[in-house]
């Protein structure tokens, strides 16, 4: 059995998290997170092979999440969603 990839879901809105979990989970090994910070922590227990993160975060945006963790060893595919 092949070991299906590892996707991380950062979004601060419960519906649309759950939503995009319940598209991705059934090729995917999905993480979630509602903030950058936590993101952060679930990849410093978990590696992702992808993030998708929404631009516009509490706290830390989309973009300073993923330019912290590309700064890491692991190199994940990164993806921005905006609602604009």
């Amino acid at each position: 059995m092949t070991r299906r990839p590892t996707i991380l879901i950062v979004e601060d809105e419960k519906n649309t998290r759950e939503g995009l979990d319940r598209a991705l989970r059934r090729n995917y090994q999905t993480l979630l997170a509602d903030s950058g910070e936590r993101a952060l922590q679930v990849l410093d227990e978990t590696p992702a092979d992808i993030i998708l993160s929404d631009l516009r975060l509490p706290g830390m945006d989309g973009l300073t999440l993923i330019k912290r963790a590309l700064a890491n060893d692991s190199q994940p595919i990164c993806i921005l969603l905006t609602a604009y």
